[in-house]
């Protein structure tokens, strides 16, 4: 990673995504929070509205644009006054000059509101793009997600998710997939009509990593052949959705995939930005690479009210070529190594062995149906793919 990420002229003029951690005590007790369970993590910070201002100038003044700030925690709607003092700031920073677009916000909640109307409110004055965690039904979701004296959430998150909605405020649905979404037969694609039903065509989709327990993670035994059949039912699905032209379509990382092998491009041409267009702040001004290195401080970047950026002190991969691994796998242009979720598993220059398997066979199955149904270019990019699958078949 670059020594000095703030100032190097490649990246002095635009960043995609800045998150700041404005908060970071937490209303519930998930199961699988990384920011709970990480030996990392410290429960008590909160960005105070005047410390918020200052590292949104501090930070911002070094870029002309900035593509999307986003509100994170702990659960960031428990400092709304944080929150609305670092968009007021940015767009003081519009408004002279500063910053020569204005930015999307959006924010990431748990959706058990503690002051609804004023959320609401806020969200909908700033035009705040809303994603919410829900991990399915109240069966599931409840198991998953109580609060921390063990009360049920499920009405009170779909109940934020309508309200949103009828204000106009734009919502996605964060998941987490589980063990326990597969011991009780919840698949992917019911997950995926689940969102449908809700009137969301957005999905934030992942499946839980470490810290979270063990019992909880589909990748371990007896799971993870399950947890294999579902993500292809789930591409299957999902593809017969597309080609069917239905109106509901949902979106999420499948597309990103399918859109880079239609056009015959990498997934992320300069690999992962982490550090160098994208970076979290926690509440005293301390920059990471991204939220998922989280107070991880070999990876401290430097701090935005010193306005000190001193570089990592730690080697950080961001692309393929970093990995031994990918650089010969079929699937490496249209994956993107995650280095951070790496690090939860022990090493961030490797990719756990079912991690890769999963991938692969996401991809692969995407292969499959793009290239017997859609055009796709014949370049070196999509030909290792395509000869990948007429090995396997």
């Amino acid at each position: 990673m670059m020594q000095n990420p703030i100032k190097t002229e490649d990246n002095s003029k635009y960043i995609n995504k800045l998150v700041l951690i404005v908060n970071e005590s937490c209303n519930l007790k998930c199961k699988y929070c990384y920011v709970r369970l990480s030996p990392n993590s410290r429960i008590t910070g909160r960005m105070d509205p005047e410390a918020a201002k200052g590292i949104m100038r501090s930070f911002l003044s070094n870029y002309q644009k900035c593509g999307f700030i986003q509100f994170f925690g702990g659960e960031p709607t428990l400092n709304l006054d944080g929150i609305e003092a670092a968009i007021e700031e940015t767009l003081r920073m519009v408004d002279d000059g500063t910053l020569t677009h204005r930015p999307r916000f959006g924010i990431v909640t748990n959706g058990v509101l503690l002051n609804s109307e004023r959320t609401i409110n806020l969200l909908k004055k700033y035009s705040v793009e809303m994603t919410v965690s829900l991990d399915g039904p109240a069966f599931i979701h409840n198991a998953l997600r109580p609060t921390t004296n063990g009360a049920s959430t499920y009405d009170r998150v779909t109940e934020t998710i309508s309200t949103a909605k009828s204000a106009g405020i734009p919502v996605a649905i964060e998941s987490v997939y589980t063990s326990h979404h597969i011991r009780e037969s919840f698949s992917i694609v019911d997950l995926f009509k689940f969102c449908q039903e809700l009137g969301v065509g957005k999905l934030i989709f992942d499946k839980t990593y470490p810290p979270s327990p063990p019992e909880l993670n589909p990748l371990f035994d007896p799971y993870f052949e399950t947890l294999l059949g579902n993500y292809q039912e789930a591409v299957d699905w999902w593809f017969q959705s597309l080609l069917k032209g239905e109106k509901n379509f949902l979106r999420f990382y499948f597309n990103d995939l399918l859109l880079s092998l239609i056009e015959g491009t990498c997934v992320s041409e300069e690999g992962c930005p982490a550090g160098t267009r994208q970076f979290a702040i926690v509440p005293e001004g301390e920059i990471f690479p991204c939220q998922l290195l989280y107070r991880y401080h070999p990876y401290s970047i430097g701090n935005a009210l010193s306005g000190d950026y001193t570089g990592v002190t730690t080697s950080f991969p961001i692309n393929i070529d970093d990995f031994d691994t990918c650089k010969v796998c079929f699937a490496r242009y249209l994956c993107q190594p995650c280095a951070a979720l790496n690090l939860y598993w022990g090493n961030a220059l490797h990719t756990p062995d079912r991690e890769c398997t999963l991938r692969k066979t996401v991809i692969s199955r995407i292969g499959q149906w793009a290239f017997g149904r859609l055009q796709v270019p014949d370049n070196e990019i999509t030909r290792v793919l395509r000869n990948a699958i007429t090995g396997l078949s």
